[in-house]
């Protein structure tokens, strides 16, 4: 059952990851409006490559918990949560 329900919450989080990926560019473009571009730049560069990093981490992360609990039912309603949490 584990195995099958798996997907879904896959999918759920990949559409989390995009909400909050925008929601961050919205806030940082209209929080550092008033300051230099340049520093704008930077800040954006440095936020791309925590998501790239953030991205490679996360689906190794889920296999190894597949593999470990072969039945996650009850420990896949926390994934998005923990996430979450780990990005702010």
């Amino acid at each position: 059952i584990g195995a099958h329900d798996w997907p879904q919450g896959f999918k759920q989080q990949q559409q989390q990851q995009q909400q909050s990926r925008e929601q961050q560019q919205q806030q940082q473009q209209s929080h550092h409006h008033h300051q230099r571009q340049q520093r704008q730049s930077h800040i954006q560069q440095q936020q791309q490559q925590q998501q790239q990093q953030q991205q490679q981490q996360q689906p190794q992360q889920q296999q190894q918990q597949l593999q470990q609990k072969p039945h996650t039912c009850a420990f896949s309603p926390a994934r998005p949560h923990i996430s979450r949490i780990r990005r702010v």
